[in-house]
């Protein structure tokens, strides 16, 4: 009986503490949003959620915190608030499409020293092409946070899904090879480039 005590006294204890750690996290989640949000509000930006930018970046840095994501802002302005949206998505995409092929060259310039010239165009080519789908599917497909100001300008926060980036970026490169014949001509070296670790997307928010 004593020992039955004692275990649902250790099990109480750890659940507290537990409870207690998660609700610290979360503490200091909503007190970072709330200040965000607050400077954001002085500047004229306002949420396009009705549950507001507050509770908007308390959920996103949460999902940040339990996750392997990064955080990447664009912005966009227009005749409407929603050809905004539609411009700061297209910069969101244009932007991370640039990041990561200057990944793709670099490595192509360590890794495949034999690919040069037109055939690395033809590749780069293929792949830009390639990723602006991937992207559209898997990452950029809707923002966490939302915000619009006077004047019709947008605010997209997005979160991006790090496992899910390298997925699109793997996917792309061996289409890209395969439509370029890089697949074909360098068999060899080909799958070792597009399998090996892509860790630098991980800073494209930074």
């Amino acid at each position: 009986m004593k020992k039955t005590l004692v275990f649902a006294a250790v099990a109480a204890l750890l659940t507290l503490t537990s409870v207690n750690v998660s609700y610290a996290q979360s503490k200091q989640d909503l007190k970072t949003a709330k200040s965000r949000a607050k400077e954001l509000a002085k500047e004229g930006w306002m949420c396009e959620s009705s549950e507001g930018m507050s509770a908007g970046f308390a959920y996103m840095f949460g999902k940040k915190h339990n996750g392997d994501y990064q955080e990447f802002v664009s912005d966009g302005n227009g005749k409407s608030v929603n050809s905004a949206k539609a411009k700061a998505r297209n910069n969101a995409i244009n932007e991370y499409v640039e990041y990561s092929k200057s990944i793709v060259k670099a490595r192509i310039n360590t890794e495949l020293n034999d690919v040069a010239g037109e055939e690395q165009e033809n590749y780069i080519g293929a792949y830009e092409r390639l990723i602006v789908k991937e992207l559209q599917d898997r990452i950029f497909h809707a923002p966490d946070v939302v915000l619009y100001k006077e004047g019709y300008n947008v605010r997209l926060y997005y979160l991006i899904d790090n496992n899910a980036a390298e997925k699109a970026v793997r996917n792309a490169m061996k289409q890209a090879a395969e439509e370029s014949g890089m697949a074909h001509d360098h068999a060899e070296g080909i799958s070792g480039f597009i399998n090996s670790g892509l860790e630098s997307l991980k800073d494209f928010g930074k």
